[in-house]
């Protein structure tokens, strides 16, 4: 957990900026949003607030500090990517806030799988009188219980790499830099000549969440 917004954005911009320097993005790739989506999963830290602290000014401020907006940057452009990047970010905090009310329920007394997940969350909305995240719940239907799942299951793990598959691609990505020779499996980036930068192993809730969850964020 981070003590201050201060602190929160001093390390986000620093761990962002340091993932496109190691992948060695140029100007186009750094505005790519599957590439900025990417970064934004590799920088994730099980903070049980993080996607809250996190804003779309801040994703900015750390783009412009990697490589500032060229002005052959038409603004229409601009702003589509931004609106883009401030979707997901919305998504995410929907989900965190989901998975935190999840959390209050003791271990066994929480849903067990998605739609069973949604009723409760939408319930408790209902109950809370939030009318806004009620809406989007229940516009996402069972997505939005695996989505709370897996987001209370990874902070939970403390594990900062399998909200989803993001996060492999990242790695992907610093591996590729680095080496020719990779390739990519849909749950692992493996070194043709051996080793993997990274192996997933959180057990089968997770894993078994991020497929479906990952076309969802995609979409975003």
């Amino acid at each position: 957990m981070y003590e201050t917004q201060d602190e929160f954005r001093k390390n986000f911009v620093t761990q962002f900026v340091a993932f496109m320097k190691d992948c060695n993005f140029n100007y186009g790739l750094s505005r790519s949003h599957s590439n900025i989506l990417c970064a934004l999963a590799y920088c994730y830290r099980p903070s049980t607030h993080y996607w809250e602290l996190l804003t779309t000014a801040l994703v900015v401020e750390a783009l412009e500090t990697y490589m500032p907006t060229q002005s052959s940057d038409q603004a229409d452009n601009v702003a589509f990517l931004h609106q883009r990047i401030a979707d997901h970010l919305y998504m995410r905090q929907h989900d965190e806030k989901n998975a935190l009310l999840l959390a209050t329920l003791k271990p066994k007394k929480r849903p067990r799988n998605a739609e069973d997940a949604a009723d409760w969350i939408c319930a408790k909305l209902e109950r809370m009188g939030d009318q806004e995240h009620l809406e989007y719940a229940e516009r996402d239907g069972a997505t939005c219980g695996e989505a709370a799942l897996l987001h209370l299951a990874v902070i939970e793990a403390n594990d900062n790499r399998m909200l989803d598959l993001h996060a492999d691609f990242a790695c992907f990505l610093l591996a590729q830099a680095k080496s020719p020779e990779i390739r990519y499996g849909m749950h692992k980036v493996e070194k043709v000549s051996g080793q993997s930068p990274r192996t997933p192993d959180n057990g089968q809730r997770i894993a078994g969440c991020a497929s479906s969850f990952h076309k969802r964020a995609s979409a975003s």
